[in-house]
């Protein structure tokens, strides 16, 4: 069954969408610099925000795992999925996109630039760079999708709420005169703010496939270059939208998963084995051992900008997609207790992201300190993309690799996007079945709309620094409905809960 189309939802975000398109094609220079400074006005002032909203919904997350609240049933029935096809889905539904892009080169960052007033390019740097990676896309990313998934879902299958929306478990803080309105409301900011915070995956996962394709065929990586492949992944992920969860995201996350796997194997077998197995060890160490302190630390003495550049902007990002992605959890999860989706989530995306991020970026560091390819400097000269191809391609097999590796980077941005096309239909649905699906025109029209703005920046070659820096821009409103959303989630299950005494 396909509810009805709330055509206000959808009026206002898309008026958003063209009026900041008309203003990018006219002026993309001015675009460009507003957008800039609006970044450093946000991790300025709400920097602090973004991590304790992070780190209290971590502690928040653990409690409802171990609490009574765990074993309460998210619907009913039975499990509509396998364990394998819900981890894929949920795995390429989320952070996926960017692992074959920072897996191998976020470490030189923190490497040349490091946190805690640390001498760059020493000892100490390069461990912590090691660590640091971890931190950002570990359980604090993953908890962040979770508190909200959790709250959509119970909202959804056990309050019987008519839509799986954002602004539904909202409305448990409002009364009832006011429903109306302010659903409106927080679901067309959350839609403005999904759109705006799109283009950081769009954007990291379209350069590595440009930049593949130069390595493997020649082809310069310019922005007429990345505009056609985004308009490429667009067509893909359209289709796969199109045809629905069953039959387009879990099957494409079915056969990436695989991918990726392989490509780590083949990485791993032609890589220092030890070196990265010892680096692995050291730092989950390290995370764990500072991981309060990495999630609290703001710099106040120095003011080095660490943290506004990287957790901040993580942070940020994880916020920008985590309601999507927690609509998305909501969706496939029923018929499961709220202790199976948490311990699930980090049971297997904890291993998939630490195991990444060891191989790769291990293999990665081993070619610098083997003088096999100068990682930092080719970093600093030729780009991140451009690196990225590199270093896979120092692999005996390389050619084969960057051939697998574009592919599974087309079809990683391709879920993420499906994902994000199925949310925003949802959100723009009125009284959506428990097992209904919005309407297929609905999703391909929020399938191009949220590909405008990157691509059109792309185009007018925006770099990747500019398309992450409106992700935070972006998101910073829906901070605020994620905090209703947490709140909210607490009161259900703590009056459902009397009731049943």
């Amino acid at each position: 069954m396909k509810g009805k189309v709330d055509i206000i939802t959808i009026v206002i975000p898309f008026s958003f969408i063209a009026v900041f398109c008309i203003f990018l094609i006219s002026a993309p220079a001015e675009t460009k610099v507003l957008i800039n400074t609006l970044y450093y006005y946000v991790t300025d002032k709400f920097g602090i925000l973004y991590l304790w909203i992070t780190l209290i919904s971590f502690i928040l997350c653990l409690y409802l795992a171990v609490s009574k609240y765990g074993a309460i049933k998210l619907g009913e029935g039975k499990k509509e999925y396998s364990e394998f096809s819900w981890a894929a889905m949920i795995f390429c539904a989320s952070m996926a996109a960017g692992f074959l892009y920072w897996t191998n080169i976020e470490w030189i960052y923190y490497y040349q630039d490091p946190p805690f007033g640390m001498e760059p390019f020493s000892v100490q740097a390069m461990e912590y760079a090691g660590a640091y990676p971890l931190f950002h896309w570990g359980p604090s990313a993953w908890c962040l999708y979770l508190i909200p998934a959790i709250a959509f879902a119970y909202s959804f299958y056990n309050r019987k709420n008519e839509s799986l929306d954002i602004a539904s478990p909202c409305l448990e803080l409002f009364k009832s005169k006011q429903h109306h309105a302010l659903k409106r409301l927080f679901n067309i900011i959350f839609v403005v703010g999904m759109i705006g915070g799109a283009g950081t995956t769009l954007g990291v996962g379209t350069p590595v496939t440009t930049a593949a394709l130069n390595a493997l065929f020649g082809i310069n990586d310019s922005g007429l270059v990345r505009f056609i492949t985004l308009s490429v992944i667009t067509v893909i992920f359209t289709l796969s939208t199109y045809v629905g969860i069953k039959k387009g995201m879990k099957v494409l996350s079915n056969f990436n998963v695989g991918l990726l796997f392989f490509i780590l194997i083949l990485v791993f077998i032609f890589s220092d084995q030890e070196f990265i197995v010892r680096m692995a060890s050291t730092s989950i160490g390290i995370l764990v051992t500072d991981f309060f302190k990495m999630s609290t630390w703001m710099d106040p003495v120095v003011q080095s900008g660490f943290t506004e550049t990287w957790t901040v902007f993580y942070w940020a990002w994880w916020l920008s997609i985590a309601l999507s992605v927690g609509l998305f959890i909501a969706k496939i999860s029923k018929g499961r207790t709220i202790r199976q989706v948490i311990l699930g989530c980090l049971g297997y995306g904890l291993p998939m992201t630490f195991l990444f991020f060891s191989v790769l970026g291990g293999n990665s560091m081993h070619l610098l300190l083997s003088q096999k390819l100068d990682v930092v400097n080719t970093l600093s000269t030729e780009g991140g993309a451009s690196t990225v191809a590199q270093i896979f391609s120092q692999n005996p097999l390389g050619t084969f690799i960057l051939l697998l590796v574009m592919l599974a980077s087309i079809i990683l941005t391709a879920t993420t996007y499906d994902s994000v096309s199925q949310t925003l239909a949802m959100t723009s649905t009125i009284e959506l079945s428990e097992n209904g699906e919005p309407s297929q025109r609905l999703k391909v029209f929020w399938a191009i709309s949220i590909a405008a703005m990157p691509a059109l920046m792309m185009l007018f070659d925006g770099s990747l620094q500019e398309i992450q820096t409106l992700t935070i821009v972006f998101t910073l409103p829906i901070c605020f409905l994620y905090i209703l959303i947490t709140i909210s989630l607490f009161k259900m299950l703590t009056n459902d809960m009397k009731n049943r005494v």
